[in-house]
This record gives structure tokens, sequence and C-alpha cells, in this order.
């Protein structure tokens, strides 16, 4: 992906809808997952961070563009 600015990424999120995947569901688990879904919903409505578990790519902003989880682990963490 190209480098864009942290304004561009600003302008993209404030025209994303944010919507939960329900992939894996069952009979078993589906109460459990709808609610950890409206939870991250709610979290959502807040201005409130999601779970690191649930986010798959989000934006980095010292580096203007998005990472997946996989390359965030990688960099090096501040104390």
């Amino acid at each position: 992906m190209p480098d864009v600015t942290v304004a561009v990424i600003d302008k993209f999120h404030q025209r994303t809808v944010v919507t939960s995947h329900l992939a894996g569901a069952t009979l078993d688990n589906f109460s459990g997952i709808v609610a950890r879904a409206v939870a991250n919903a709610k979290s959502v409505l807040r201005g409130d961070a999601l779970p690191a578990t649930d986010v798959l790519v989000a934006p980095d902003p010292a580096r203007g563009q998005f990472m997946t989880q996989n390359e965030r682990a990688l960099l090096p963490r501040s104390n």
C-alpha cells in the first residue's frame, strides 16, 4: 500500500462503517459471539478502543498507513 497521510486516514475513518463479522458462529456459541459484537459496537460508538484481539487491521498514524496485527507485533514496545 502506498504511503498516505494521517489526514487521509482520518477522512477515511469519518466515512467508515464498522460492522461485525460473525464467522464461526454455531448454535452453541452464537449468543456469546453476538454479545461480543454488540459490546464492540458500543465501544466504537463511545469512542473506546476495541480489544486488540478483535482488531484485524488498524491505522498507525506514525507510519501514515494501515498495519496488520502481525506487523504491529513486530514493532518495538515503548515503556
